[in-house]
């Protein structure tokens, strides 16, 4: 059963919009003095309070837009591999040739582990990339590499499973 009062009936309705709002606080208008915009138009007071607002707020915006961005970068594995090539001047050839040489080995270790902490590929999908090898070898890599760092003073952190 609906139970509705006076103020809830049409009659009702129609006599509370007629009468005065004698509850409301009404706020002063802002001053709109004059003011001269770049295009040699007139502004007021509240339109260039508005303007700095939207201004800053697009700044924030911008600012928490960066911050996202950043965080969601990952970097691109054929990326990795480019710089760490140029760095142990080794060739791409040899980076995936069968080949047990002391720099391109290191060279490998050093791709699987900044991949597997940069990126989010997988460990089989690492391993597919450095020329079909499996994804233990790219777990031995990785684990190799933080050793050898380790012994030269540099400890690396370790990673998750999910590898962050």
């Amino acid at each position: 059963m609906l139970i509705a009062s006076y103020r809830h009936t049409e009659r009702g309705i129609k006599a509370a919009q007629s009468r005065p709002l004698s509850n409301v606080v009404s706020f002063p208008q802002p001053m709109r003095k004059p003011l001269i915009a770049p295009d040699n138009s007139l502004m007021s007071v509240f339109d260039v309070k508005f303007e700095k607002y939207m201004a800053a707020l697009q700044t924030e915006y911008s600012a928490r837009w960066g911050a996202i961005q950043q965080k969601r970068y990952r970097a691109r594995f054929d990326v990795i591999a480019r710089r760490i090539c140029a760095v142990f001047n080794v060739s791409f050839h040899e980076l995936y040739s069968e080949r047990r040489n002391r720099s391109a080995v290191y060279a490998r270790q050093a791709i699987c582990y900044w991949a597997r902490r940069l990126t989010a590929l997988s460990t089989p999908e690492i391993g597919r990339r450095m020329g079909g090898r499996d994804h233990t070898t790219i777990l031995f890599s990785v684990s190799a590499y933080q050793r050898k760092r380790a012994r030269m003073g540099r400890n690396l952190r370790k990673l998750r499973k999910d590898g962050v």
